[in-house]
């Protein structure tokens, strides 16, 4: 599910599970980390962009650990 956080109609008879509430109950929420590595890929990326043309890219703050609140 972090690969394509959109993929639960496609996981769920895959699993065996008769009810996508099941799929999304053992499931949802861990797409988080995924959508949070995601972001921080575009902003590495703007701002190494930015680096080479010379324009601002906006800045951001790196969690260091996303999955323990940032902390």
């Amino acid at each position: 599910m972090e690969r394509d956080p959109g993929a639960y109609l496609a996981v769920s008879p895959v699993l065996g599970h008769t009810s996508l509430d099941t799929t999304m109950a053992h499931y949802l929420g861990t797409e988080a980390r995924a959508a949070a590595r995601h972001l921080d890929r575009l902003l590495t990326e703007a701002e190494e962009d930015s680096k080479e043309t010379g324009k601002m890219a906006p800045k951001h703050h790196r969690q260091r650990n996303p999955g323990k609140g940032g902390k």
